[in-house]
């Protein structure tokens, strides 16, 4: 059954990753970042390409980057790092539209309408009304503001200005998705004020600031869609630097927990008794892989293992106790709609995750839970 959550808080849609160097230079498959593979396109598309991704590029802050056509695909003189061409590389000018409802997951096979995040598989958007493209945006430059997470810092053309904002206005309060080539690049509120100088925040991740800031700056149309490697899982929260957000519920026999208690705020994994995780890491030993679920549970003397939960209903719950109906429960859990297997302490926290637990009976999936619906959204703020 599909779950739809009212998007007035719902979850961040883009892809997480601290980057840190993951990011920056590199290229994974793409060798040094000098050959991107175009498929299914003829000389003559590749041809009309290389002037207007190089244009792209040096939009994106990449000069001298010389894109040229070879064989099956596209070059360039210098290395280019894969989220820059993933951005300049598309087909389409990016688009703001309204979203109407956002599911935890990937969107079902055979639906036809709903847009999937970027990277697939974490949420799955319908989409209402087309508002604007991105032209008005002069500058979009990712920005961190150390303890608080990535931002990005926008400048807008003072001729296109009036009509940008009174596109966002038109969104009347409902959540604003930056669109590009048929995927959510970042979803965003609408809440704030546009200024001619403004900032998208708070809570993004290296990655998740550098895509939203590239998406942005994409104008236009170009014949071919450059084929950019995935760039891998991401690093966990930098200490005195990220701030991270993940959703956690948990469900026992069918009905679900109240949200986990506050845990100290002298760790920077802890939580507020809002149904959130916060991991803002103060130090070494609790960031990056070191962030971990069961590394937050033990702050609150808690513990999730593959076969019981030891959680803040004070009840311990083991694979093979009896539900109050007489039905016998195990214990499962999800990422982003997903059912994981192992351990769950040890998830590495991700910025936007809706992370379920459950002690059910056989055969029921609770969905996400309510805590996922609440997730945040950063919003548009003028910094005039």
């Amino acid at each position: 059954m599909r779950r739809w959550l009212l998007v007035a808080g719902a979850a961040l849609a883009v892809g997480a990753c601290s980057g840190r160097g993951a990011d920056r230079g590199t290229t994974a498959n793409a060798g040094d970042g000098r050959s991107w593979v175009v498929e299914r396109a003829t000389p003559a598309q590749l041809a009309a390409a290389g002037p207007i991704i190089d244009a792209r590029l040096q939009r994106l802050g990449v000069s001298g980057a010389g894109v040229q056509a070879t064989g099956s695909g596209l070059t360039t003189k210098i290395p280019v790092d894969p989220l820059t061409m993933e951005a300049a590389g598309r087909v389409g000018a990016t688009e703001l539209w309204t979203v109407t409802a956002t599911m935890v997951g990937a969107c079902p096979a055979g639906d036809t309408a709903g847009v999937a995040s970027l990277p697939v598989g974490r949420r799955c958007h319908q989409l209402g009304q087309r508002l604007a493209g991105t032209e008005a945006v002069q500058s979009a430059v990712p920005a961190l503001q150390p303890g608080l997470g990535w931002s990005v810092e926008l400048f807008i053309d003072g001729g296109g200005y009036a009509a940008m904002r009174a596109a966002l206005t038109a969104a009347g309060g409902a959540p604003v998705a930056v669109v590009a080539d048929r995927q959510v690049i970042a979803v965003v509120a609408s809440t704030g004020v546009l200024g001619l100088h403004a900032r998208i925040a708070p809570g993004l991740t290296e990655r998740e600031a550098r895509r939203l800031a590239y998406a942005l700056l994409v104008t236009g149309r170009s014949p071919v869609a450059v084929s950019v490697p995935d760039p891998g899982p991401e690093a966990g929260p930098a200490p005195d630097a990220d701030f991270w957000l993940a959703a956690l519920s948990v469900n026992v026999c069918g009905a679900w927990l109240p949200d986990a208690p506050a845990t100290p705020d002298a760790s920077g994994l802890h939580s507020h008794g809002d149904g959130f995780v916060y991991a803002h890491p103060q130090n070494a030993g609790e960031a990056d892989a070191n962030a971990t679920v069961g590394r937050w549970l033990g702050h609150g003397s808690w513990s999730a293992k593959a076969d019981r939960l030891q959680l803040w209903d004070g009840a311990g719950h083991r694979n093979g106790d009896a539900c109050p109906d007489g039905k016998g429960a195990t214990v499962r859990w999800w990422v982003d709609g997903v059912e994981q297997r192992g351990d769950p302490d040890s998830l590495h926290i991700g910025n936007g995750q809706a992370i379920t637990r459950s002690f059910t009976p056989a055969g029921v999936a609770p969905g996400p839970g309510p805590a996922a619906a609440r997730l945040p959204l950063p919003d548009i703020t003028s910094e005039a």
